[in-house]
């Protein structure tokens, strides 16, 4: 098992968007998305996140469907994304073989992007304390993160 330590994830806040709220989205609740390769609700049920390919990561208000952020960064599809159960982080992993960490409320990246997997990344998954980051991929190996 290989661990890195990243930037520390800010103070936890309000995952409640709404004030940071992006144009909203026309036409259909959850619309204008090509292919969707992953969704996640946030822990408190407000939010739901979709992975595209080749349009970045999108956050929803989960009850009007509106597009309330929009995250851009990894280079390749978004396959994999994990809400931290504190609300304030978003782990995403892609075909880039990179991971990024999210801050749900201003949309930045909290540091770099990880160098993760020598293959696509399939798959994120935060602990229960929001410490550590577990994440797969397409090479066969398993890799944990502390954050």
């Amino acid at each position: 098992m290989e661990s890195e330590s990243p930037s520390r994830l800010p103070a936890p806040s309000s995952a409640d968007l709404s004030p940071h709220r992006s144009e909203e989205s026309e036409g259909e609740p959850f619309g204008g998305q090509t292919a969707i390769y992953a969704i996640s609700y946030s822990p408190n049920g407000k939010l739901i996140r979709t992975g595209t390919y080749d349009e970045g990561i999108r956050i929803w208000d989960s009850q009007s469907g509106r597009m309330l952020l929009e995250l851009t960064g990894h280079t390749s599809d978004d396959n994999a994304l994990s809400f931290s159960h504190n609300g304030t982080g978003l782990a995403s992993g892609s075909d880039d073989r990179t991971i990024r960490i999210w801050n749900t409320s201003s949309g930045d990246t909290i540091g770099e992007p990880w160098e993760a997997h020598s293959g696509d990344v399939s798959s994120v998954a935060y602990s229960p304390d929001d410490k550590v980051i577990a994440t797969a991929g397409l090479d066969g190996v398993v890799r944990i993160w502390y954050v």
